[in-house]
This record gives structure tokens, sequence and C-alpha cells, in this order.
């Protein structure tokens, strides 16, 4: 990415100041795990791990991507008690999916909690484009 972004993340997460990071799985991923059977998700944006580690206790394959390596890393301190073959934490750019060679697509489900809103107007674009990737179709 040719913004700023990842230096501002980088020092919130050395500074321990991440609001955005509850612990807590929001209601709709709830939902979702109740209302679907067990397949396979990918977390956009996953952070700290929160919802993967939500999937991943409820029967998931769960696999999460983010750009931030301290947010990486926490999520997979956080998630190693479950088995490796279960999920996959990505350093990864979500704008750039179609490059990301260790994906496990395709994917029963991509769970975007303030991921694509969040970048900048010019990689929105970019980030649509290559989103099919998850559903192991080309993007068009």
């Amino acid at each position: 990415m040719t913004d700023d972004r990842l230096e501002r993340f980088l020092g919130h997460y050395s500074s321990g100041h991440t609001p955005w990071d509850t612990g807590i799985t929001p209601p709709e991923i709830e939902q979702i795990a109740a209302e679907l059977p067990p397949g396979k998700a990918l977390d956009l944006g996953c952070g700290t791990g929160t919802n993967v580690g939500y999937l991943l206790a409820r029967g998931w394959q769960a696999d999460g991507i983010d750009f931030v390596p301290q947010a990486v890393e926490i999520a997979r301190d956080k998630l190693a008690a479950f088995p490796p073959e279960q999920f996959s934490i990505l350093c990864y750019d979500v704008t750039r999916l179609d490059e990301c060679p260790d994906l496990r697509a395709p994917y029963n489900l991509a769970v975007d909690i303030g991921c694509g809103h969040g970048l900048p107007l010019e990689s929105q674009a970019q980030y649509a484009k290559t989103s099919p990737i998850c559903w192991g179709r080309a993007a068009r």
C-alpha cells in the first residue's frame, strides 16, 4: 500500500492504543455461525484474530489476513491452541489477494469487519476486483 496506513497502525499497536480491537465477536458473526454449517471462512483485516478464534471454536476452518505484522503475531499467539491445519493467519495486503500464495480458497464465508471501507478510495476498487479470489474464481 502506498498510503501511510501501515505506519499509523504500527504506531497504534506499538503504543497499545487499539480501540477497534475489542476482543468481542460482533453479533452478526455469531448469528452467521449459528445459522450456517461449519465450512471454510476468511476474515479480511482479521487484526488480532478474535473472529477467527470464534469460528474455530465452532468447528470452522478459518483463515485471517491482515497487513499489520504486530496484529498477525498477536493473532497467531492467541490461536496457538487450535490445530494448525484448521487455520492460517497471513500478513498480506487485502488489495492483492490474487497474488497471495498461501490463501486457501475457496471459502464458504468471507468476513470483513472494518477492512474494506477503511481503505483509501483508490485501493477500494482493487480490493473489490480481487475479492472473487476468495471464492476460487478469477476476478473479472
